[in-house]
């Protein structure tokens, strides 16, 4: 499953606009990806995004707006044993010879915390060969919990970020021979105007 996370930016804005601008990037995402694309609103600042296309990531992480494209996976949480073993199975090679640290993110009530879950998961990559490292790991371990569902981040993309496309209006770009055009274009773009 994909996973895009939106520019920050956006949600500094009033409810209103944040709707506004999350539909217009909604709008844009279908544009990339094609119109069959299913698209949905997760908890914080991220869209679940479903598409058949090929290189949709690479897509994906061109739209303005889209701060990231994450590759998850959704566990059904059982338990704090099962979880963290899951865990340690999916990220055992990643972590194995380097440095990692787990950073669980959690909404909702567990009898368990969050440290609970990283101390655990740690502890059995530890045993798979990585080695803890909290302030500047090699490896990244992300889970998001949600409920009884952990979606565990497997890949992220970078994205272009910035405001979704046609949010702060419309303007003329004009084209000389140097490279300073272009350039403008594409910050211009990225503040969220409509260029022709």
């Amino acid at each position: 499953m994909l996973v895009a996370s939106l520019e920050p930016e956006i949600y500094l804005k009033s409810t209103r606009t944040q709707n506004r601008m999350i539909g217009v990037l909604i709008d844009a995402i279908r544009a990339s990806l094609g119109e069959e694309t299913e698209i949905t609103r997760m908890g914080g600042h991220r869209l679940e995004v479903s598409s058949d296309a090929p290189d949709a990531i690479e897509r994906l992480s061109r739209v303005f707006g889209v701060r990231a494209v994450e590759v998850v996976e959704a566990v059904t949480i059982t338990d704090l044993e099962t979880l963290a073993q899951t865990v340690a199975e999916r990220f055992a090679d990643r972590v194995r010879g380097k440095t990692f640290a787990v950073r669980p993110h959690r909404l909702g009530r567990h009898e368990w915390k969050s440290i609970d879950l990283a101390v655990r998961a740690g502890s059995l990559l530890v045993e798979a060969g990585g080695s803890v490292n909290l302030s500047d790991p090699e490896c990244t371990v992300v889970i998001r919990i949600t409920g009884d569902v952990a979606h565990l981040t497997l890949d992220v993309t970078p994205g272009v970020g910035g405001l979704p496309t046609g949010t702060q209006g419309r303007a003329l770009m004009m084209f000389s021979g140097g490279i300073d055009s272009p350039v403008a274009a594409y910050l211009m773009g990225q503040r969220g105007a409509e260029l022709d």
